[in-house]
């Protein structure tokens, strides 16, 4: 699964608003307007302390996350005692989470709110706290979290972003239900800078609760496929729109059908070649023409995605349903000879190439079969001991057993 990471938007209003007076006890939010009173006494020069916040907080904004970790522990270091202490304690934090160094940042987080109860950033520190939960994989804790900062911080700048990684949280957890109803609110928001992003996992939220539960499953496709197409209209330059459309095509093949999903998957790798999911809907697309007995189409998107993508990670699957296409066009061709030898080539890869293949038993069986249409009981029978030493458990190995009784 292709995944997406989307900055909060209001989390990046922090830099430009940490300039306030030196001599103003704390550090306020404003509109981003340089403040030129001067403190009294001043000449108009900028105080040494300001100075050296102001020098470690231009390397923040310009992305230089470590070089500004540097100069704001020498800031702290240096000025023990300025107004700047809870803005720069709170920008190492924040300079950790951009460096992507969460187990860091959220130990550092956790410590300004311990430090600074009173700081006008702790609904940023407890933010960006739960953020970091979320992103170390602890994604019940991290719900929790962002429903304890909606509550003790009602006005939060934060709303949409907290609303929308609690219904990540319980799309993770598995609660499908709960990640709907999570995400809902931002939906009614269409100028949320998560809008776009709770379309998507609204939809496939429904689509794996379809999945999930076998009493609905048609309805629930139908349903995301909703959230998929007011994306598509709503937002056509969204980064989710790839993958919307690889989950579009899937639910059209979970309701079986299968040329509706297979225009769907061959406009997805058309439109977006280099997406994480264009092998992913190739394999899909192939799959949708077996699935309608087409194996003359199938057996060519399979043979292509191959040719262009060797190491896909559904090598194995096309690999394997290659071999099913061929083995199905030998079996109406006037003489099955090459489909039934290229078959027992693709499932002899699929064996050797992908032991752990979920298809590595099922390419024994096929293969079997293939040599006993090719008259070859010799070959199926050597074949079949193979299957039952490399896969002595299989489900297929009773049915290969009956074949080669009944045909040789």
């Amino acid at each position: 699964m292709s995944f997406h990471f989307t900055m909060p938007c209001h989390g990046l209003r922090v830099a430009s608003l940490l300039v306030a007076l030196a001599t103003v006890g704390g550090c306020t939010r404003d509109s981003g307007k340089a403040d030129d009173t001067a403190a009294p006494g001043d000449t108009g020069e900028v105080a040494a302390d300001e100075a050296a916040f102001q020098s470690a907080l231009a390397l923040y904004d310009a992305d230089e996350y470590a070089a500004a970790i540097d100069a704001f522990t020498d800031f702290l270091a240096d000025w023990p005692s300025s107004d700047r202490v809870d803005n720069a304690t709170y920008l190492i934090a924040r300079c950790h989470y951009k460096l992507e160094d969460y187990p860091t940042a959220l130990d550092l987080f956790a410590a300004f709110l311990a430090d600074f109860p009173s700081s006008v950033f702790d609904d940023d520190a407890d933010y960006y706290r739960a953020r970091c939960t979320w992103e170390l994989g602890s994604y019940a804790e991290a719900e929790v979290l962002f429903e304890a900062h909606l509550a003790a911080y009602p006005s939060t700048p934060y709303l949409d972003d907290s609303e929308y990684w609690i219904g990540r949280s319980w799309f993770e957890l598995g609660s499908y239900e709960a990640a709907i109803e999570g995400f809902s609110p931002i939906l009614s928001d269409t100028a949320s800078g998560y809008y776009d992003g709770a379309l998507y996992w609204s939809g496939r939220s429904t689509y794996e609760w379809g999945r999930e539960d076998a009493t609905q499953p048609s309805p629930r496709y139908t349903t995301a496929e909703g959230y998929f197409e007011t994306l598509f209209t709503a937002d056509p330059s969204s980064t989710w729109l790839d993958n919307a459309y690889y989950y579009y095509g899937l639910c059209a093949f979970r309701r079986a059908e299968f040329a509706r999903a297979a225009d769907r998957f061959h406009a997805l790798r058309v439109d977006w070649p280099t997406s994480v999911y264009a092998d992913n809907a190739w394999f899909w697309e192939g799959y949708s023409y077996y699935q309608l007995d087409d194996f003359t189409t199938s057996l060519s998107t399979f043979e292509a995605l191959l040719a262009a993508n060797p190491t896909s990670s559904y090598a194995d699957n096309a690999t394997y349903y290659a071999g099913r296409s061929h083995y199905k066009l030998g079996l109406v061709a006037a003489d099955p000879t090459t489909h039934m030898e290229m078959a027992i080539d693709r499932f002899e890869v699929v064996v050797s190439d992908y032991p752990t293949s979920i298809y590595a038993d099922n390419a024994y069986y096929y293969m079997i079969k293939a040599y006993v249409h090719l008259g070859d009981c010799a070959w199926a029978t050597a074949t079949l001991a193979e299957f039952q030493d490399a896969y002595p458990t299989s489900s297929y190995l009773p049915t290969a057993l009956a074949y080669i009784a009944s045909h040789c």
